[in-house]
């Protein structure tokens, strides 16, 4: 999740609720609840004949469709300007090979987990990457979030090892491997000043490098699915996930500022739990509610530190 950058001033500095911060609420509560949808909708994928590369498959081939057009606007030879070997450094992180990470740890771990440790972790991953890279260490409320954040995945860690089965961790590792992922693509990205709508087209785009091993994947034929279940998926990966969220979120920043307007994210673990119990009927256990609790909560001490 990228844009312009946080505007000066705390995240709780904002301005009066008029026009423009009621509509930058209203669009930020809406790129939450597509975000927090991510889990549910993938799980459901997954109970069909689908597995993890067809989603993801659906999720980069109709975004890199929808996108071509701006990435060729934008210069197609130099990968809209950001040149094709960044632009395919940041695919790596965030493209076909990060949705594979946390749709296929779906296989062996509850859903509330990805919807609380990947959203949950990221900021933190991010800070880590950020001062192992750039030296700029967090300090006061942000590392102060950094530890509660972390306390709460902890809690959700521990109810895959003695709750979840004997497999969650596998699921578990494949969620924090993708947090790690998309924290280097947003360290990257923000390094490069690399634009958000022009990132996501050259991900995606560059995410097709690796369309002959789906289709060696897929050599002995599609799944059997139904097409409400294809256009679901496709729906909501490529178009409402890897685009319409891109658009809503750079225009929340202009309207409220970069710091405001990331305090949504912190809404992504509960709504992502609240959702996989609500649609699915997944129960939740007590672990798992505490730590969504705490990751929400170390986000919000984390981006009130944010400048």
């Amino acid at each position: 999740m990228t844009g312009p950058a946080p505007a000066p001033g705390s995240a709780f500095d904002g301005p009066a609720f008029n026009g423009p911060a009621f509509n930058g609420l209203a669009l930020g509560l809406l790129c939450a609840l597509i975000w927090g949808c991510h889990a549910v909708v993938s799980r459901l994928g997954m109970l069909t004949a689908m597995d993890a590369a067809d989603i993801t498959a659906l999720r980069v081939g109709v975004a890199a469709a929808l996108l071509f057009p701006v990435l060729a606007r934008a210069g197609l030879a130099t990968a809209g300007g950001i040149g094709w070997g960044r632009a395919m450094a940041l695919s790596l992180c965030a493209g076909a090979t990060y949705n594979l990470m946390t749709v296929g740890g779906l296989a062996f771990a509850p859903t509330a987990h990805v919807a609380v440790l990947t959203p949950g972790l990221i900021p933190v991953m991010t800070q880590l990457v950020a001062w192992a890279l750039l030296g700029i260490r967090p300090q006061g409320a942000r590392a102060l979030g950094a530890g509660v954040a972390l306390a709460g995945v902890a809690c959700v860690a521990g109810d895959g090892l003695l709750l979840a089965g004997p497999q969650a961790w596998i699921g578990d590792l494949m969620f924090v491997g993708a947090a790690l992922m998309w924290a280097l693509y947003a360290t990257a990205s923000q390094a490069w000043k690399v634009p958000a709508l022009t990132g996501a087209a050259a991900v995606n785009v560059g995410s097709l490098a690796l369309l002959p091993a789906y289709l060696w994947h897929r050599a002995d034929g599609l799944p059997a699915v139904t097409l409400g279940d294809v256009a679901l998926q496709a729906v909501y990966q490529g178009v409402l996930l890897a685009i319409v969220t891109t658009v809503l979120f750079t225009r929340v920043v202009a309207l409220l500022g970069g710091a405001r307007a990331a305090l949504f994210t912190a809404l992504v673990p509960p709504l992502g739990a609240l959702l996989a119990w609500a649609v699915l009927g997944e129960a939740l256990s007590v672990l798992q509610i505490v730590g969504a609790a705490l990751v929400t909560c170390g986000l919000v001490l984390g981006l009130r530190g944010a400048r």
